[in-house]
């Protein structure tokens, strides 16, 4: 398995646990769906950070910022799937 995809199936941590919330919030209220959601928002935030370390928890606190001022890239990004995220 690749490193964007052993990143964006770890849901246990703080970021992914913070993320899950704004998408039961503002995309899906089902927490059977949210899984899928909250892995393609993290494939996403692993695939267009641009600086290579993503633990970073700065960046990590920056990108949920924007997703919170802005739900409608939330749900676009939740809605997309992985495989057809551009590079």
């Amino acid at each position: 398995m690749s490193k964007i995809q052993t990143f964006a199936n770890t849901q246990n941590t703080q970021f992914a646990k913070l993320l899950s919330k704004l998408v039961t919030q503002h995309v899906c209220p089902h927490s059977s769906l949210n899984s899928i959601f909250v892995h393609r928002i993290l494939y996403a935030f692993y695939k267009y950070n641009a600086k290579p370390d993503v633990t970073n928890t700065t960046m990590q606190a920056i990108f949920v910022r924007m997703l919170r001022k802005n739900t409608k890239m939330l749900c676009n990004i939740a809605n997309t799937p992985t495989a057809y995220m551009p590079k």
